[in-house]
Protein backbone atom coordinates (compact mmCIF):
# COMPACT_ATOMS: atom_id res chain seq x y z
CA UNK A 1 0.00 0.00 0.00
CA UNK A 2 1.54 3.29 -1.02
CA UNK A 3 2.07 5.74 1.82
CA UNK A 4 1.30 9.40 1.54
CA UNK A 5 4.29 11.76 1.56
CA UNK A 6 4.86 13.86 4.64
CA UNK A 7 4.11 17.55 4.49
CA UNK A 8 5.22 20.12 7.05
CA UNK A 9 2.53 22.70 6.68
CA UNK A 10 0.85 24.46 9.55
CA UNK A 11 -2.71 23.86 8.35
CA UNK A 12 -2.81 20.17 7.43
CA UNK A 13 -1.40 17.05 9.00
CA UNK A 14 -0.13 14.06 7.04
CA UNK A 15 -2.03 10.81 7.04
CA UNK A 16 -1.00 8.20 9.57
CA UNK A 17 -0.81 4.69 8.19
CA UNK A 18 -1.67 2.06 10.76
CA UNK A 19 0.09 -1.19 10.14
CA UNK A 20 -1.57 -4.44 10.99
CA UNK A 21 -2.79 -7.54 9.25
CA UNK A 22 -4.91 -5.17 7.16
CA UNK A 23 -3.13 -1.81 7.10
CA UNK A 24 -5.35 1.24 7.08
CA UNK A 25 -4.69 4.92 6.71
CA UNK A 26 -6.18 7.78 8.64
CA UNK A 27 -6.73 10.57 6.14
CA UNK A 28 -6.81 14.21 7.11
CA UNK A 29 -9.45 16.29 5.41
CA UNK A 30 -7.72 18.73 2.98
CA UNK A 31 -8.34 22.40 2.95
CA UNK A 32 -11.12 23.70 0.73
CA UNK A 33 -10.14 25.09 -2.65
CA UNK A 34 -10.91 28.60 -3.83
CA UNK A 35 -13.84 27.38 -5.93
CA UNK A 36 -15.55 26.09 -2.80
CA UNK A 37 -15.50 29.46 -1.07
CA UNK A 38 -18.39 31.88 -1.23
CA UNK A 39 -17.81 35.21 -3.09
CA UNK A 40 -17.46 37.08 0.21
CA UNK A 41 -14.91 34.59 1.54
CA UNK A 42 -12.95 34.68 -1.74
CA UNK A 43 -12.86 38.50 -1.71
CA UNK A 44 -11.75 38.53 1.92
CA UNK A 45 -8.99 36.02 1.29
CA UNK A 46 -7.70 37.95 -1.76
CA UNK A 47 -7.63 41.24 0.17
CA UNK A 48 -5.79 39.63 3.06
CA UNK A 49 -3.22 38.09 0.70
CA UNK A 50 -2.56 41.48 -0.91
CA UNK A 51 -2.04 43.16 2.42
CA UNK A 52 0.25 40.50 3.79
CA UNK A 53 2.41 40.02 0.67
CA UNK A 54 5.61 42.10 0.89
CA UNK A 55 6.60 44.22 -2.08
CA UNK A 56 10.18 43.08 -2.04
CA UNK A 57 12.33 40.82 0.01
CA UNK A 58 14.48 42.71 2.42
CA UNK A 59 17.70 40.91 3.27
CA UNK A 60 18.08 40.39 6.99
CA UNK A 61 21.28 39.65 8.78
CA UNK A 62 21.73 35.99 9.53
CA UNK A 63 21.77 35.34 13.24
CA UNK A 64 22.84 32.22 15.01
CA UNK A 65 19.82 30.14 15.97
CA UNK A 66 19.86 28.36 19.28
CA UNK A 67 18.82 24.73 19.06
CA UNK A 68 15.46 23.94 20.64
CA UNK A 69 15.58 21.53 23.55
CA UNK A 70 14.31 18.05 22.73
CA UNK A 71 11.14 16.97 24.52
CA UNK A 72 12.42 13.83 26.14
CA UNK A 73 10.33 11.21 27.90
CA UNK A 74 12.32 11.71 31.07
CA UNK A 75 10.69 15.10 31.69
CA UNK A 76 7.45 13.44 32.73
CA UNK A 77 6.82 9.77 33.50
CA UNK A 78 5.31 8.10 30.49
CA UNK A 79 5.58 11.20 28.28
CA UNK A 80 5.89 10.09 24.63
CA UNK A 81 8.81 11.25 22.54
CA UNK A 82 8.24 13.88 19.85
CA UNK A 83 11.67 13.87 18.26
CA UNK A 84 10.57 12.48 14.91
CA UNK A 85 7.46 12.50 12.77
CA UNK A 86 4.72 15.09 12.66
CA UNK A 87 3.61 16.58 15.98
CA UNK A 88 0.07 15.78 17.01
CA UNK A 89 -2.30 17.73 19.15
CA UNK A 90 -2.63 16.08 22.53
CA UNK A 91 -6.07 15.45 23.97
CA UNK A 92 -7.33 16.46 27.37
CA UNK A 93 -8.58 13.76 29.78
CA UNK A 94 -12.20 14.59 28.90
CA UNK A 95 -11.44 14.30 25.19
CA UNK A 96 -9.77 10.92 25.67
CA UNK A 97 -12.81 9.68 27.59
CA UNK A 98 -15.11 10.96 24.86
CA UNK A 99 -13.00 9.16 22.25
CA UNK A 100 -13.30 5.88 24.15
CA UNK A 101 -17.06 6.37 24.58
CA UNK A 102 -17.49 6.99 20.84
CA UNK A 103 -15.72 3.73 20.03
CA UNK A 104 -17.88 1.84 22.53
CA UNK A 105 -21.09 3.37 21.21
CA UNK A 106 -20.26 2.87 17.54
CA UNK A 107 -22.38 0.00 16.12
CA UNK A 108 -20.69 -2.94 14.48
CA UNK A 109 -20.79 -3.07 10.72
CA UNK A 110 -22.32 -6.03 8.93
CA UNK A 111 -18.88 -7.37 8.10
CA UNK A 112 -17.77 -7.15 11.72
CA UNK A 113 -21.07 -8.60 12.90
CA UNK A 114 -20.59 -11.66 10.70
CA UNK A 115 -17.22 -12.39 12.31
CA UNK A 116 -18.31 -11.44 15.83
CA UNK A 117 -18.23 -15.07 16.95
CA UNK A 118 -14.68 -15.53 15.69
CA UNK A 119 -11.86 -15.22 18.19
CA UNK A 120 -8.72 -13.18 17.72
CA UNK A 121 -5.54 -12.32 19.60
CA UNK A 122 -4.54 -8.89 20.86
CA UNK A 123 -0.77 -9.06 21.08
CA UNK A 124 1.66 -6.78 22.91
CA UNK A 125 5.24 -6.78 21.61
CA UNK A 126 8.08 -4.98 23.33
CA UNK A 127 10.19 -3.33 20.63
CA UNK A 128 13.57 -1.62 20.45
CA UNK A 129 13.38 0.50 17.27
CA UNK A 130 16.34 0.85 14.96
CA UNK A 131 15.95 4.62 14.90
CA UNK A 132 16.54 4.83 18.67
CA UNK A 133 18.23 1.70 20.09
CA UNK A 134 18.16 3.15 23.61
CA UNK A 135 14.35 3.31 23.60
CA UNK A 136 11.95 0.52 24.57
CA UNK A 137 8.38 0.87 23.34
CA UNK A 138 5.42 -1.47 22.93
CA UNK A 139 3.48 -2.42 19.82
CA UNK A 140 -0.19 -3.26 20.37
CA UNK A 141 -2.00 -4.91 17.50
CA UNK A 142 -4.34 -7.71 16.55
CA UNK A 143 -4.06 -10.86 14.47
CA UNK A 144 -6.17 -13.92 13.77
CA UNK A 145 -3.16 -16.07 12.91
CA UNK A 146 -0.05 -17.09 14.78
CA UNK A 147 1.55 -14.41 16.91
CA UNK A 148 5.01 -15.79 16.33
CA UNK A 149 4.59 -15.43 12.57
CA UNK A 150 3.43 -11.87 13.10
CA UNK A 151 6.42 -11.16 15.35
CA UNK A 152 8.92 -12.48 12.80
CA UNK A 153 7.31 -10.45 10.04
CA UNK A 154 7.46 -7.22 12.06
CA UNK A 155 11.10 -7.78 12.96
CA UNK A 156 12.14 -8.49 9.40
CA UNK A 157 10.07 -5.83 7.62
CA UNK A 158 10.48 -2.97 10.09
CA UNK A 159 14.12 -3.91 10.88
CA UNK A 160 13.76 -3.43 14.62
CA UNK A 161 16.69 -4.17 16.86
CA UNK A 162 14.58 -6.33 19.18
CA UNK A 163 11.00 -7.62 19.25
CA UNK A 164 9.87 -9.62 22.29
CA UNK A 165 6.59 -11.45 22.81
CA UNK A 166 4.46 -11.24 25.96
CA UNK A 167 5.12 -14.31 28.04
CA UNK A 168 3.88 -13.28 31.49
CA UNK A 169 0.26 -12.36 30.70
CA UNK A 170 -2.11 -14.94 32.27
CA UNK A 171 -5.16 -13.46 30.51
CA UNK A 172 -3.66 -13.55 27.05
CA UNK A 173 -6.34 -15.69 25.40
CA UNK A 174 -8.35 -15.27 22.20
CA UNK A 175 -11.47 -13.16 22.75
CA UNK A 176 -14.52 -12.11 20.71
CA UNK A 177 -14.74 -8.55 19.39
CA UNK A 178 -10.94 -8.43 19.33
CA UNK A 179 -11.05 -5.56 16.84
CA UNK A 180 -12.93 -3.47 19.42
CA UNK A 181 -10.30 -4.30 22.02
CA UNK A 182 -7.56 -2.94 19.77
CA UNK A 183 -9.39 0.32 19.09
CA UNK A 184 -10.17 0.85 22.77
CA UNK A 185 -6.54 0.31 23.78
CA UNK A 186 -5.29 2.72 21.12
CA UNK A 187 -7.83 5.35 22.17
CA UNK A 188 -6.87 5.14 25.84
CA UNK A 189 -3.16 5.44 25.01
CA UNK A 190 -3.66 8.17 22.40
CA UNK A 191 -1.43 10.68 24.19
CA UNK A 192 1.33 8.08 24.50
CA UNK A 193 1.62 7.34 20.78
CA UNK A 194 5.27 7.04 19.75
CA UNK A 195 5.86 8.64 16.35
CA UNK A 196 9.05 7.69 14.51
CA UNK A 197 10.34 7.07 11.02
CA UNK A 198 10.09 3.37 10.29
CA UNK A 199 12.54 1.66 7.96
CA UNK A 200 9.92 -0.56 6.36
CA UNK A 201 9.12 0.05 2.70
CA UNK A 202 10.47 3.37 1.46
CA UNK A 203 10.98 4.68 4.99
CA UNK A 204 8.05 7.13 4.90
CA UNK A 205 5.46 5.04 6.68
CA UNK A 206 4.10 6.22 10.03
CA UNK A 207 2.74 3.60 12.39
CA UNK A 208 -0.12 4.01 14.81
CA UNK A 209 0.42 0.97 17.04
CA UNK A 210 3.60 1.95 18.91
CA UNK A 211 3.27 3.54 22.35
CA UNK A 212 5.79 4.91 24.79
CA UNK A 213 4.56 3.04 27.88
CA UNK A 214 5.89 0.14 29.89
CA UNK A 215 4.67 -3.38 29.30
CA UNK A 216 2.81 -3.60 32.64
CA UNK A 217 0.62 -0.59 31.78
CA UNK A 218 -0.15 -1.98 28.33
CA UNK A 219 -1.06 -5.39 29.77
CA UNK A 220 -3.37 -3.85 32.38
CA UNK A 221 -5.30 -1.94 29.70
CA UNK A 222 -5.47 -4.96 27.40
CA UNK A 223 -6.73 -7.23 30.19
CA UNK A 224 -9.47 -4.78 31.14
CA UNK A 225 -10.92 -4.50 27.63
CA UNK A 226 -10.54 -8.24 27.03
CA UNK A 227 -12.66 -8.93 30.09
CA UNK A 228 -15.17 -6.38 28.85
CA UNK A 229 -15.53 -8.06 25.45
CA UNK A 230 -15.82 -11.50 27.03
CA UNK A 231 -19.07 -10.27 28.62
CA UNK A 232 -20.61 -10.01 25.11
CA UNK A 233 -21.64 -6.34 25.38
CA UNK A 234 -22.98 -6.17 21.80
CA UNK A 235 -26.26 -7.68 20.72
CA UNK A 236 -27.39 -9.30 17.51
CA UNK A 237 -28.06 -5.89 15.95
CA UNK A 238 -24.45 -4.79 16.48
CA UNK A 239 -25.31 -2.25 19.17
CA UNK A 240 -24.60 -2.20 22.86
CA UNK A 241 -27.04 -4.18 24.95
CA UNK A 242 -29.49 -2.10 27.04
CA UNK A 243 -27.49 -2.63 30.23
CA UNK A 244 -24.20 -1.44 28.76
CA UNK A 245 -25.87 1.41 26.89
CA UNK A 246 -27.46 2.62 30.14
CA UNK A 247 -24.14 2.22 31.95
CA UNK A 248 -22.27 4.19 29.30
CA UNK A 249 -24.81 7.02 29.26
CA UNK A 250 -24.88 7.37 33.04
CA UNK A 251 -21.19 7.18 33.76
CA UNK A 252 -19.21 10.10 35.17
CA UNK A 253 -18.39 11.68 31.83
CA UNK A 254 -16.80 14.95 32.79
CA UNK A 255 -13.47 15.64 34.40
CA UNK A 256 -13.61 18.88 36.42
CA UNK A 257 -11.34 21.63 35.17
CA UNK A 258 -10.08 22.31 38.67
CA UNK A 259 -8.86 18.74 39.06
CA UNK A 260 -5.17 18.05 39.08
CA UNK A 261 -5.40 15.36 36.40
CA UNK A 262 -2.82 15.99 33.71
CA UNK A 263 -2.68 14.80 30.13
CA UNK A 264 -0.35 11.96 31.04
CA UNK A 265 -2.12 10.96 34.26
CA UNK A 266 -3.13 7.45 33.35
CA UNK A 267 -3.98 6.21 36.86
CA UNK A 268 -7.17 8.28 37.26
CA UNK A 269 -8.34 7.36 33.79
CA UNK A 270 -7.69 3.72 34.59
CA UNK A 271 -9.88 3.94 37.72
CA UNK A 272 -12.79 5.46 35.78
CA UNK A 273 -12.85 2.86 33.04
CA UNK A 274 -12.06 -0.04 35.36
CA UNK A 275 -15.22 0.82 37.25
CA UNK A 276 -17.20 0.90 34.02
CA UNK A 277 -15.88 -2.32 32.44
CA UNK A 278 -16.23 -4.51 35.55
CA UNK A 279 -19.75 -4.19 37.00
CA UNK A 280 -20.87 -6.09 40.06
CA UNK A 281 -23.43 -8.87 39.73
CA UNK A 282 -25.85 -7.01 41.99
CA UNK A 283 -25.79 -4.07 39.57
CA UNK A 284 -26.97 -6.30 36.73
CA UNK A 285 -29.74 -7.77 38.90
CA UNK A 286 -30.92 -4.33 40.04
CA UNK A 287 -30.99 -3.10 36.45
CA UNK A 288 -33.10 -6.08 35.35
CA UNK A 289 -35.56 -5.56 38.22
CA UNK A 290 -35.87 -1.83 37.61
CA UNK A 291 -36.35 -2.40 33.88
CA UNK A 292 -39.13 -4.91 34.58
CA UNK A 293 -40.86 -2.51 36.96
CA UNK A 294 -40.68 0.29 34.42
CA UNK A 295 -42.31 -1.95 31.81
CA UNK A 296 -45.04 -3.01 34.24
CA UNK A 297 -45.72 0.52 35.45
CA UNK A 298 -47.64 1.43 32.32
CA UNK A 299 -50.06 -1.41 33.16
CA UNK A 300 -50.15 -0.63 36.88
CA UNK A 301 -53.96 -0.48 37.17
CA UNK A 302 -54.47 -3.78 35.40
CA UNK A 303 -51.81 -5.46 37.50
CA UNK A 304 -53.28 -4.01 40.71
CA UNK A 305 -56.74 -5.31 39.78
CA UNK A 306 -55.44 -8.82 39.15
CA UNK A 307 -53.53 -8.87 42.44
CA UNK A 308 -56.59 -7.70 44.37
CA UNK A 309 -58.68 -10.43 42.73
CA UNK A 310 -56.26 -13.11 43.89
CA UNK A 311 -56.23 -11.61 47.39
CA UNK A 312 -60.05 -11.61 47.65
CA UNK A 313 -60.23 -15.20 46.38
CA UNK A 314 -57.70 -16.26 49.00
CA UNK A 315 -59.74 -14.62 51.78
CA UNK A 316 -62.93 -16.36 50.60
CA UNK A 317 -61.21 -19.74 50.71
CA UNK A 318 -59.99 -19.10 54.25
CA UNK A 319 -63.48 -18.03 55.45
CA UNK A 320 -65.16 -21.02 53.83
CA UNK A 321 -62.70 -23.45 55.39
CA UNK A 322 -63.20 -21.89 58.83
CA UNK A 323 -67.01 -22.11 58.64
CA UNK A 324 -66.95 -25.71 57.44
CA UNK A 325 -64.67 -26.77 60.28
CA UNK A 326 -66.79 -25.06 62.94
CA UNK A 327 -70.09 -26.67 61.75
CA UNK A 328 -68.79 -30.22 61.43
CA UNK A 329 -69.70 -32.53 64.47
CA UNK A 330 -66.82 -33.44 66.67
CA UNK A 331 -65.94 -37.13 66.78
CA UNK A 332 -64.73 -38.37 70.21
CA UNK A 333 -61.23 -39.68 70.21
CA UNK A 334 -60.36 -37.92 66.94
CA UNK A 335 -58.63 -34.58 66.79
CA UNK A 336 -60.34 -31.81 64.84
CA UNK A 337 -57.19 -31.06 62.99
CA UNK A 338 -56.90 -34.63 61.70
CA UNK A 339 -59.27 -35.45 58.82
CA UNK A 340 -61.42 -38.53 59.37
CA UNK A 341 -61.17 -41.24 56.78
CA UNK A 342 -64.44 -42.54 55.36
CA UNK A 343 -65.25 -46.00 56.74
CA UNK A 344 -65.51 -48.50 53.95
CA UNK A 345 -67.35 -51.80 54.54
CA UNK A 346 -64.70 -54.53 54.53
CA UNK A 347 -65.24 -57.54 52.36
CA UNK A 348 -65.46 -61.08 53.71
CA UNK A 349 -61.84 -61.90 52.98
CA UNK A 350 -60.63 -58.76 54.70
CA UNK A 351 -62.67 -59.64 57.79
CA UNK A 352 -61.24 -63.14 57.83
CA UNK A 353 -57.67 -61.90 57.58
CA UNK A 354 -58.00 -59.39 60.40
CA UNK A 355 -60.10 -61.24 63.01
CA UNK A 356 -57.19 -63.32 64.27
CA UNK A 357 -55.35 -60.20 65.37
CA UNK A 358 -57.59 -59.63 68.42
CA UNK A 359 -58.05 -63.27 69.39
CA UNK A 360 -54.60 -63.44 70.96
CA UNK A 361 -55.46 -60.57 73.32
CA UNK A 362 -58.80 -62.02 74.50
CA UNK A 363 -59.23 -63.36 78.07
CA UNK A 364 -59.56 -67.13 78.14
CA UNK A 365 -63.00 -67.22 79.92
CA UNK A 366 -64.51 -64.82 77.41
CA UNK A 367 -62.98 -66.74 74.52
CA UNK A 368 -64.65 -69.95 75.79
CA UNK A 369 -68.02 -68.19 76.15
CA UNK A 370 -68.21 -66.74 72.66
CA UNK A 371 -66.63 -69.55 70.68
CA UNK A 372 -68.25 -72.83 69.70
CA UNK A 373 -66.16 -76.00 69.98
CA UNK A 374 -65.56 -77.91 66.79
CA UNK A 375 -64.36 -81.35 66.01
CA UNK A 376 -60.93 -80.09 65.17
CA UNK A 377 -60.40 -78.74 68.66
CA UNK A 378 -60.61 -75.15 67.60
CA UNK A 379 -63.32 -72.50 67.50
CA UNK A 380 -65.44 -71.96 64.44
CA UNK A 381 -67.52 -68.94 63.48
CA UNK A 382 -70.76 -69.86 61.80
CA UNK A 383 -71.53 -68.09 58.51
CA UNK A 384 -74.88 -66.97 59.93
CA UNK A 385 -73.19 -64.54 62.27
CA UNK A 386 -71.43 -62.48 59.55
CA UNK A 387 -74.36 -60.20 58.78
CA UNK A 388 -75.13 -59.57 62.43
CA UNK A 389 -71.55 -59.02 63.44
CA UNK A 390 -71.29 -56.08 61.03
CA UNK A 391 -74.10 -54.36 62.98
CA UNK A 392 -72.47 -54.79 66.35
CA UNK A 393 -70.77 -51.78 68.03
CA UNK A 394 -67.47 -53.48 67.30
CA UNK A 395 -67.41 -56.02 64.52
CA UNK A 396 -66.15 -59.50 65.26
CA UNK A 397 -63.16 -60.72 63.36
CA UNK A 398 -62.51 -64.25 62.17
CA UNK A 399 -59.11 -65.73 61.44
CA UNK A 400 -58.18 -66.94 58.01
CA UNK A 401 -58.86 -70.63 58.78
CA UNK A 402 -62.31 -70.04 60.37
CA UNK A 403 -61.08 -71.59 63.61
CA UNK A 404 -62.14 -68.86 66.03
CA UNK A 405 -64.67 -66.11 66.35
CA UNK A 406 -64.41 -63.33 68.88
CA UNK A 407 -66.07 -60.02 69.67
CA UNK A 408 -63.84 -56.96 69.70
CA UNK A 409 -65.78 -55.45 72.61
CA UNK A 410 -64.37 -57.86 75.17
CA UNK A 411 -65.95 -56.09 78.15
CA UNK A 412 -69.41 -55.70 76.63
CA UNK A 413 -71.47 -58.60 78.01
CA UNK A 414 -74.55 -57.57 76.07
CA UNK A 415 -72.63 -57.79 72.83
CA UNK A 416 -71.44 -61.25 73.78
CA UNK A 417 -75.00 -62.36 74.47
CA UNK A 418 -76.28 -60.98 71.20
CA UNK A 419 -73.45 -62.64 69.38
CA UNK A 420 -74.29 -66.01 70.93
CA UNK A 421 -77.91 -65.60 69.87
CA UNK A 422 -76.96 -64.58 66.35
CA UNK A 423 -74.57 -67.47 66.04
CA UNK A 424 -77.36 -70.00 66.79
CA UNK A 425 -79.65 -68.63 64.08
CA UNK A 426 -79.05 -70.15 60.66
CA UNK A 427 -80.92 -70.42 57.43
CA UNK A 428 -80.75 -72.61 54.40
CA UNK A 429 -78.80 -70.17 52.22
CA UNK A 430 -76.11 -69.62 54.78
CA UNK A 431 -75.70 -73.36 55.30
CA UNK A 432 -75.15 -73.77 51.57
CA UNK A 433 -72.49 -71.07 51.70
CA UNK A 434 -70.78 -72.87 54.54
CA UNK A 435 -70.95 -76.16 52.63
CA UNK A 436 -69.26 -74.55 49.59
CA UNK A 437 -66.40 -73.33 51.79
CA UNK A 438 -64.17 -76.38 52.43
CA UNK A 439 -62.42 -74.58 55.28
CA UNK A 440 -65.64 -73.91 57.20
CA UNK A 441 -65.93 -77.45 58.58
CA UNK A 442 -62.32 -77.88 59.53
Amino acid sequence: MEALPQTHTSNAQPALQIEDDKPTTVDVRPRATASEYTPEQRERSQSSSVLTTPAAKTPTPQTEQTPQPRHEASESPGTPSRCRGTPRKLLTPSQVDAKIADILNKPLTKAKLNVAEELGNNYIFEVVPKSDPSKRIVKIGVTKGSEQDRLKRIKSVCQHVLVEDQQDDPEHVPVPFYFKVEKLIHAELYNFLYVFDCHCGDGSRSHGEYFDVDRATAQEIAQRWRRFCRLRPYGADGRLTPFWDYRLRNRNRRVPFESEESIYDHDKRRQRWERFANPWRIEMVVYDVVTLLVKIWRWKWQVATIMQSFYIAFLLIIVRTTLTTSKSPSTPGISKTQPTKPSATPCKHQRRRTMAELVQNMPEPLREQITAPTGGGGASCKPSCYGYLMRLPAACKVDHDHTRCVCQRAGDADSVRRYREAASVTDEGERRGAARDPRAGS
